[in-house]
């Protein structure tokens, strides 16, 4: 009998240390690849206390201005619709690392332009690495979180963009005496390179190594990531769920019945958020800033003040979306926008509301 409860206790020691070790890589995955949405916020909010020095220091005119804040987009554009098809073809993980270099490189190609041009091809470098990683980032999260925290990580990821966002600011306010717009670029190099370094340690997401016919291979990373040997049925659904995707699929059934409201609830949401205009005054929120303060050091600062509201209004977002199932914007323009109906439906995020 005392053999007996030997063995028991240490078969129940192994299975405590096998779901911690998979709850400390799972983690470890998790840091590194919303690392991506870090970089994303970061590179959206530098601009903001760049452009009044880059505006001295290159003689910068109104129409160059706009041009070094916007064509950022258009590189975002093209990278978006890139990531898709090659995350699928390279798969998700070496496509989060590919879109750190394109960070690291344009970073380091802006920190050191030397005139118009030369920053406005950096600038679409980090375009495309902003959109990339938009897409791509959140999908790895997603295909490596257990199902019922899946939500909330994915919605972490977006906070991890305004945390950027206040960072570039913070950085931006404590550079501004010193003028340097090129540290405030240059600093945006060294989380893609921590990303970069350890997204080789990490392994591809059991749902892409399934849909390419490695299912041994998915088999053995889904027992790494969560820690225990009993992931047989989860593999089922996964690769049931990637025949399901390649059947035959047309851009009308989006337009069919169950998916409608769905459809017209994220398009009309994302059409209002950006339609208030706040994304464009976060970009020039320094230079507006500038027409009440003289100095450039005060401008800056106020600009984190503006930073840290919409970082904190994601925080109460997401705690909405989690616990009260609608869905309560960062306040632009005083309007709120109810998705009761349409978000009732996400179970994976109630564990925020847990204690």
């Amino acid at each position: 009998e005392g053999l007996w409860c030997g063995v028991r206790f240490y078969l129940r020691a192994q299975q405590r240390v096998g779901r911690l070790r998979g709850n400390v890589f799972i983690t470890l995955a998790i840091l590194f690849s919303i690392l991506g949405g870090f970089n994303f916020g970061y590179d959206i909010g530098v601009i903001a206390g760049a452009i009044v020095f880059l505006e001295e220091d290159f003689g910068l005119n109104h129409l160059e201005r706009e041009a070094v804040v916007s064509v950022m987009l258009l590189g975002a554009i093209a990278g978006g619709m890139q990531s898709g098809w090659l995350s699928d073809s390279i798969g998700r993980r070496r496509t989060v690392l590919l879109s750190s270099l394109v960070f690291i490189i344009g970073a380091l190609w802006t920190a050191l332009s030397i005139d118009f041009w030369t920053l406005f091809l950096g600038r679409i470098v980090l375009g495309v690495g902003v959109g990339a990683s938009s897409l791509t980032v959140p999908l790895y999260i997603s295909e490596i979180a257990p199902q019922e925290i899946r939500g909330t990580l994915v919605a972490c990821n977006e906070l991890s963009i305004t945390f950027g966002i206040f960072c570039s600011m913070l950085v931006a306010w404590a550079v501004a005496p010193l003028g340097s717009w090129r540290l405030m670029f240059a600093l945006c190099a060294l989380p893609s390179t921590l990303q970069a370094a350890g997204m080789l340690f990490l392994p591809d997401s059991p749902r892409y190594l399934a849909r390419t016919g490695r299912s041994q291979a998915a088999l053995d990373v889904l027992r790494k990531i969560r820690g225990r040997q009993d992931v047989a049925l989860e593999l089922e659904s996964i690769e049931h769920e990637c025949r399901s995707d390649q059947e035959a699929a047309s851009w009308r059934d989006l337009l069919a019945p169950e998916y409608r409201s769905g459809l017209i609830a994220g398009i009309g949401v994302t059409f209002f958020q950006q339609s208030t205009g706040q994304p464009t005054v976060l970009y020039y929120s320094t230079t507006i800033f500038q027409l009440a303060f003289s100095s450039p050091n005060a401008a800056t600062l106020s600009s984190v003040a503006v930073s840290l509201v919409k970082m904190l209004m994601t925080i109460v977002s997401v705690w909405q979306v989690a616990c009260l199932s609608f869905f309560l914007p960062s306040i632009s323009l005083g309007t709120i926008v109810p998705l009761r109906s349409h978000l009732s439906h996400l179970p994976s995020l109630s564990p925020l509301c847990s204690p």
